[in-house]
């Protein structure tokens, strides 16, 4: 079951706007951004959403289950297969579980 708008989420729309507001207050726009991760993107409907959206955004699942239309590597988050510096901005929402993942997760900021 994913966690999108039709199963209780929010829509993507929403989503993106929170996102874009936050990071605005930082001086960053998603839409202008080289390149954007999702870590933990699932069905994919907040990646293809963004992409639709001009962002230029590659999703990481363990088991994704989107969509064609946007690509999704299968990846574990403690070895992601990406060089240092790939992405400028890296997001994700409902993936950490603290009991489980260190929040301040050293794999991520490379």
């Amino acid at each position: 079951m994913g966690r999108g708008f039709e199963n209780g989420g929010n829509p993507p729309d929403i989503g993106f706007v929170v996102l874009q507001s936050v990071l605005g207050e930082y001086g960053i726009d998603l839409t202008k951004c080289a390149k954007v991760l999702e870590v933990g993107s699932g069905d994919a409907e907040f990646l293809d959403y963004i992409r639709e959206k001009g962002v230029d955004v590659v999703g990481v699942d363990i088991y994704p289950r989107g969509s064609k239309k946007s690509p999704q590597v299968i990846s574990r988050i403690e070895q992601l297969p990406f060089p240092d510096e790939s992405f400028d901005v890296v997001l994700s929402s409902q993936v950490f579980d603290s009991r489980i993942y260190d929040q301040d997760h050293v794999e991520l900021k490379r």
